[in-house]
């Protein structure tokens, strides 16, 4: 009688593990885009955590593959509703560059060979840009009455995602690819011209209740050829610190 019972305990356990393992091939006849969506902003903490976060910084490492270590550290910081703040320095050099955005003005400053460079961005170029400001555009755009449109499951290195395309009046296309296991997004992909610019995230680990992703593979494209592949990795990730406007301008 103990080893039927055992059996029949193998048998169930078995049948569990298949059943976790086992991915949709066929997407189902109600899942939408803005299901995904939804689903994947649970996921990470659910909307009424993301809401209750009124400032982030974090700091990476970032570099960019066959080019020498050069050990640079950007820090980005964002306050609601789109504040933002993001500086490159490179040790013994300083700074490199820097963007500002105040709420109304956006700044940008360049340091290269002991040559200093301020460009203010505004206009139709401003607009297109804000999208990235926001510690949580995903939300943002949702929160805007997004449409996200599902086109279908695809298949990359052995493993399936949900693509889903952002419409809006953006002049880039924006795709978004989520694990279908548990929706969390693994990468994200802007089309602009003859350019892709595709962003992995990897590594997600849970701060104050939120899933966050601690590293980001960035590579560009153009014309089809890989032209820089960046690998940031993420140092420091701090919620609802104190932040000036002052940092921001």
């Amino acid at each position: 009688m103990m080893k039927k019972y055992i059996y029949i305990i193998i048998i169930l356990f078995y049948s569990n593990l298949l059943a976790q393992n086992s991915t949709p091939l066929e997407l189902s006849a109600d899942l939408t885009g803005n299901k995904i969506i939804d689903y994947y902003l649970k996921g990470i903490g659910g909307e009424k955590k993301l809401k209750k976060i009124k400032t982030l910084q974090k700091v990476f490492k970032s570099h960019i593959f066959n080019t020498p270590d050069l050990g640079a550290t950007v820090k980005v910081l964002y306050k609601t509703p789109n504040l933002y703040a993001f500086k490159l320095e490179i040790p013994e050099i300083g700074e490199i560059e820097s963007t500002k955005y105040n709420g109304e003005t956006c700044i940008v400053e360049r340091n290269y060979n002991n040559k200093k460079t301020i460009r203010q961005i505004e206009g139709e170029l401003l607009r297109q840009k804000i999208y990235e400001f926001h510690m949580f555009p995903i939300l943002d755009l949702k929160n805007n009455n997004t449409v996200f449109t599902l086109i279908g499951i695809i298949e990359e290195e052995h493993q399936k995602f949900y693509q889903v395309k952002v419409e809006s009046d953006i002049t880039s296309t924006v795709l978004l690819f989520f694990h279908i296991e548990n929706f969390l997004l693994a990468s994200k992909k802007i089309i602009e011209n003859k350019t892709i610019r595709t962003t992995q995230f990897t590594d997600y680990r849970k701060i104050s209740g939120i899933w966050f992703p601690f590293t980001e593979i960035t590579t560009i494209e153009f014309n089809g050829d890989i032209g820089q592949k960046t690998i940031n990795n993420m140092i420091e990730v701090k919620f609802n610190e104190t932040l000036t406007i002052d940092q921001f301008q």
